[in-house]
């Protein structure tokens, strides 16, 4: 099952209990002998029965359709049972008061009382609804639901959803949702990871995620979020709520919450849509973060502003604004993203472009600016094209057409899964579970097939070709194995390795493979099973101890011009991590050191891609300083006796930021790229608890 987003079950799930009450055919039991005779009993339940397809309908509008079992008897589907301490009529209204229990296909209702008006069409739980369905929970003290007008509503409503859980415990089959796909198939094809692993500092081509695009919350990779709200209304084919919130934190008093105002849901064009006027983040219940209205159709959104500091395209300082997507198909999606270049204007010049007639290999000059400089666009194409997922990201460093011979860039990829094979231990969802921070034995194979093009990105002038990708990835308790190998043919233009001046144009044909492991060898401590409200600062038990990392890489790649280049690289080294992360001072520390050896064979006649070869030292560290103050810093230092730049340490990045039991952020400065980025994240606890209303 795909999960869509969080909204889109968080504020209709809170209807199941009933949904389930009357779509399974299983209603109501029959009357107590005591109370009514067997013909009102049959009466009774024929009646409630013919008003099934009526209550099936206004709740499969805003949920989903109900899965049908063709193996489960006529019998069984028609069957129901209720327990409670009276049944009566009266009149034409059925009631049943008294610790009221309705079993409904393995799930549980209660309830203090429960009618139905035959005449009206009015059914009414009232005083402690609860239910329970495998690992989902939701409970409202009213719910009233009118039949004839396809309307009803719940009054303190409030729940826990399982969403690595909740296909097999609600039978949900999901609507095909083609914006549903994981970061993962969106790979970066000419950046992939096995060629980064084997690319000095030289070549590693920065993807920057600045301001609103690293304030993203990705909801698949959630599978418990609780939600309140004082009143949802079913009204036909919209939901609504004044004002609902959701946390993933499993504790109270939750330390992240999702406040969305005016919340609606509603069919269009046979497609459910979710909006929001105004959704706010708080944090730990003191500083709140507007985030604005809302369109949600996929699994993560953004902040509506940004910040963000990027030297190379756009000067320095700039202030992005975020739009809802517009839908050019069924499938397929734009997303536009404007910039203003706050340090660009102020300065009235600009270091972001060559001259007009020069060579594309020409250094960029400073150059006077106007008006419609200040401004700069990102566009992203994303969708599922013939069963391709797509992705185009266009970018102009400005709007000032005419420096549009400097100012577009584009960079496409189209991926296509070949084969997967996942087991899963824990049955996480199988969709983008690598995503996830699992404790439990978990192994996946991958086949993936990528096409891609690219103009003028990171010193490639154009390239269009083809990936083969082969992934595998192991975990349990203590070994994490990753293995990556990828067949790449493409055609590339590119800066001349030999002559900065000339632009070579050639075939290139590749294979990069990695071999990655991480050893625990030492446990300071047996691990607990779950995480408790005592951490504060971080999302898992820490691990302590020593860890053995190893990498192995080799990459070849041979030109249509006869050149060729082979690299192997080679990588041990020991990780140490101490303390709990419990207490507010340097009770967390952890140190890696890596010796990498590289040895390389031949050149290429690219600039773009010709291999590092010098051997160093790689080091990082992550230190708690002060409560949830995190600072982290990884380098490399050059051990090369015949390299230019031996003794010298590359590659520097420093982080600073916040580390939270359910959030985390922080800023990211990265020295060779003269680049300030921001990382947010939300986190996966795997919690199987109920904790009560926040």
């Amino acid at each position: 099952m795909k999960l869509s987003d969080l909204y889109k079950y968080s504020g209709i799930i809170c209807f199941i209990s009933l949904g389930f009450f009357f779509n399974q055919e299983n209603l109501l039991a029959s009357c107590n002998k005591k109370n009514c005779s067997i013909e009102n009993k049959y009466l009774f339940h024929k009646k409630l029965s013919g008003e099934k397809l009526v209550l099936q309908k206004l709740l499969a509008n805003l949920f989903l359709e109900t899965e049908k079992n063709d193996n489960q008897s006529e019998t069984s589907k028609n069957s129901f049972d209720i327990d409670s301490d009276i049944q009566y009529f009266e009149g034409d209204i059925f009631y049943a008061e008294g610790n009221v229990v309705v079993k409904i296909s393995n799930g549980i209702i209660r309830a203090d009382k429960i009618s139905y008006d035959q005449v009206n069409k009015i059914f009414i739980a009232e005083n402690d609804i609860t239910f329970n369905k495998g690992n989902q929970y939701i409970q409202a003290k009213y719910a009233q639901f009118n039949l004839k007008k396809s309307e009803g509503f719940l009054n303190e409503v409030y729940g826990a959803l399982d969403f690595a859980n909740i296909e097999e415990d609600l039978n949900i089959t999901e609507e095909n949702n083609n914006f549903d796909f994981c970061e993962a198939d969106n790979s970066d094809l000419i950046n992939l990871p096995s060629e980064v692993s084997l690319l000095g500092s030289n070549n590693l081509r920065f993807r920057n995620k600045i301001g609103v695009d690293s304030f993203s919350i990705n909801f698949s990779v959630i599978d418990k979020w609780r939600f309140k709200s004082d009143k949802i209304i079913i009204d036909n084919k919209q939901l609504k709520s004044e004002l609902i919130y959701f946390t993933n934190d499993p504790f109270n008093k939750p330390q992240f919450v999702l406040r969305s105002k005016n919340f609606s849901a509603e069919i269009v064009k046979n497609k459910t849509q979710y909006k929001s006027k105004r959704t706010s983040i708080i944090f730990d219940n003191k500083i709140t973060l507007p985030i604005g209205s809302r369109t949600i159709d996929k699994n993560s959104f953004d902040l509506r502003w940004g910040l963000g500091y990027e030297s190379k395209d756009k000067d320095g300082l700039f202030v992005i604004r975020n739009f809802d997507p517009l839908k050019i198909a069924d499938n397929l999606k734009v997303d536009f993203q404007p910039y203003f270049l706050f340090q660009r204007s102020l300065l009235g010049e600009s270091n972001a472009f060559r001259l007009k007639d020069s060579s594309v290999l020409s250094e960029n000059e400073k150059i006077n600016i106007n008006f419609w400089d200040y401004f700069a666009l990102n566009k992203k194409v994303e969708g599922n094209l013939l069963g391709w997922n797509l992705n185009i990201n266009t970018d102009l460093k400005t709007i000032n057409p005419d420096r549009f011979y400097d100012a577009f860039s584009y960079d496409l990829s189209l991926m296509r899964n070949l084969y997967r094979s996942n087991n899963i231990s824990n049955n996480f969802s199988q969709k983008c579970y690598e995503s996830r921070s699992l404790t439990q034995k978990s192994n996946n194979f991958n086949v993936d097939l990528g096409i891609y093009s690219a103009f003028d990105k990171d010193n490639i002038y154009t390239a269009n070709g083809f990936k083969l990708i082969n992934s595998y990835n192991y975990s349990d308790k203590k070994l994490e194995k990753k293995y990556l190998l990828t067949f790449d043919v493409g055609t590339y233009k590119g800066e001349s390795n030999s002559n900065k001046n000339y632009l070579n144009s050639l075939d290139r044909y590749g294979l990069t493979t990695t071999f990655e492991n991480n050893f625990e060898i030492l446990n300071k401590k047996k691990n607990v099973e779950n995480i408790t409200k005592d951490y504060n600062y971080y999302p898992e038990i820490i691990n302590q101890g020593i860890k053995i990392r190893t990498k192995l890489g080799y990459g070849i790649f041979n030109y249509s011009d006869d050149s060729s280049q082979s690299i192997i690289s080679a990588s041990v080294g020991p990780e140490f991590t101490y303390g709990n992360f419990k207490n507010k001072f340097f009770d967390y520390s952890v140190l890696s050191i890596m010796p990498e050896y590289i040895s390389k064979n031949g050149r290429s006649p690219f600039e773009f891609d010709d291999f590092e070869e010098s051997s160093r030292i790689l080091f990082g560290i992550k230190q708690q300083i002060y409560g949830p103050l995190l600072l982290s810093f990884s380098t490399s230092y050059n051990v090369d006796n015949n390299s230019k730049d031996f003794g010298v340490f590359e590659n520097k990045k420093l982080s600073l930021g916040v580390s939270r039991r359910a959030y985390s952020f922080g800023l990211v400065y990265d020295e060779d790229q003269k680049s300030i980025g921001l990382e947010f994240n939300v986190f996966n606890f795997g919690y199987n608890k109920n904790a009560s209303k926040f």
